[in-house]
């Protein structure tokens, strides 16, 4: 019986014990520090490493939605100055101003077209019931002035007469030798309007012309001329139209070293409408010489052929 007492308290004391540690934790220094459970410490550990996670990762924004904070902005480009506007209206034909103008930007940001608004009034004094030039006035949206010229003239049947537009097809060159001394230039300087026009230059003998072919003529008189200056030594420059197989030329131009316009002219030119005309110029020059064109016309001056 004695035996069996003693067995009885030691498996009490055993499992007191094990029912201790599942509660207690004995520390180095003496002390006591209660534990979790198993699942409550994994999920605190858990939180942690979502946390730890989630710092380390970049935020998916929507489709179609942007960073902002990580974009930066971008500043318009400063306008310089805006270039000067030129517009030919035909007479009789109603005026409408260019909506854009070019303008030059600083630093190297190069040139674009920028929304102008024109003086209403300035505008309103245009006629194109007659020939005329004016100037009118405008601004762009940040202040900056500009100017266009209006040019109100008879109708030019010649197309691209001032060498503006890059389709030059409608213009033909033939020359002799075995080079061409001729070509299109991009200087505002240079050009009697614009900034494009028709140049010759060359260290050897140049023999070349330029012309256009029109159709679809009004019946009526015509006048052809072209606007030319340079220097050219033993030259032999005019001006000249093909009517029905006659040629009909000009007064022959004398440069006198580049620094005017010759305007050389044929008046009279009687076209039915039904046949074609050809307008031209013919240069002839020692090597050495030079010159720029610009600005060919054929304008219709009243009367009918017979």
């Amino acid at each position: 019986m004695k035996k069996k007492l003693i067995c009885a308290w030691l498996v009490f004391t055993v499992l007191a014990g094990n029912s201790a540690c599942g509660r207690k934790k004995i520390q180095p220094d003496g002390g006591q520090q209660e534990t979790q459970s198993g699942s409550n410490a994994q999920e605190e550990r858990g939180g942690e490493g979502v946390q730890e996670k989630t710092e380390g990762m970049k935020t998916q924004l929507p489709a179609g939605e942007e960073d902002v904070g990580n974009i930066a902005e971008v500043e318009p480009d400063e306008i310089a100055y805006a270039k000067d506007t030129r517009l030919e209206v035909c007479l009789g034909d109603p005026l409408n101003m260019p909506e854009m103008a070019e303008v030059v930007y600083s630093g190297d940001a190069g040139t674009g077209m920028e929304p102008v608004r024109w003086d209403d009034r300035q505008v309103e004094k245009v006629k194109t019931a007659k020939s005329g030039l004016y100037t009118v006035k405008g601004r762009l949206e940040d202040g900056t002035p500009v100017i266009c010229q209006v040019v109100v003239a008879p109708k030019n049947w010649l197309l691209n007469p001032g060498f503006e537009k890059n389709d030059i097809s409608m213009w033909k060159v033939s020359y002799q030798g075995s080079s061409n001394p001729t070509g299109i230039q991009d200087d505002e300087a240079d050009a009697k309007s614009g900034k494009n026009s028709f140049y010759f230059r060359s260290d050897k003998k140049q023999n070349f012309k330029i012309w256009q072919s029109v159709s679809s003529l009004e019946a009526g008189t015509y006048e052809a001329s072209v606007n030319i200056r340079g220097d050219a030594a033993s030259a032999k420059i005019c001006l000249y139209a093909v009517v029905d197989g006659k040629t009909i030329r000009s007064k022959p131009v004398k440069l006198d070293g580049g620094q005017t316009w010759c305007a050389p002219k044929i008046k009279g030119l009687k076209l039915d409408g039904k046949t074609n005309v050809i307008i031209g110029m013919k240069v002839k020059c020692a090597g050495g010489s030079w010159g720029v064109a610009d600005d060919f016309a054929l304008v219709k001056k009243g009367g009918t052929s017979k």
